[in-house]
């Protein structure tokens, strides 16, 4: 099997590095090697992600866990975000529901200030597209929205 660029360039850091570490260090000398370490990982685990697409996206509604491939989101229990996953989770991916379905889940009552409502619900799935995009630093959005309906895309 070819290694590719990525997997080269860190085979000959790796051996550039032990042929370093046996040299007589200088006084004075810092060791950087937990800072290389550090930027090898950060390297290797942007070379190794994958989109939304290719990863299984689940929501556990009794823990308030929302699973992205093998990253875990923690949302409180009984919150807007909670229950706004809820109610897609329970439908199934690609199908649209109307933003006031998912306002009565969160709060228990029908819309009574339309704009208001709906800012509310639209405000919540921004949210956790951007909290799910910083946790998995992963591109794209689980939700998005069409008019006054939002639906799952994974």
């Amino acid at each position: 099997m070819a290694l590719n660029d990525f997997d080269k360039k860190m085979k000959h850091h790796k051996l550039a590095m032990e042929l370093f570490d046996n040299l007589d260090k200088p006084p004075g000398y810092k060791d950087m090697s937990d800072r290389i370490t550090k930027l090898e990982k950060k390297q290797a685990s942007k070379h190794n992600k994958k989109s939304l697409s290719e990863v299984k996206i689940n929501f556990d509604d009794d823990g308030a866990l929302l699973i992205i491939g093998d990253t875990q989101i923690q949302l409180r229990p009984h919150t807007n975000q909670s229950c706004f996953c809820k109610v897609l989770f329970d439908s199934k991916v690609g199908k649209f529901i109307g933003w006031d379905l998912i306002y009565e889940e969160i709060t228990g009552n029908e819309p009574d200030d339309i704009e208001r409502n709906q800012k509310t619900v639209m405000d919540t799935m921004y949210k956790l597209n951007t909290k799910i995009t910083e946790k998995t630093g992963r591109k794209g959005h689980v939700f998005t929205r069409d008019n006054k309906s939002i639906k799952r895309n994974y």
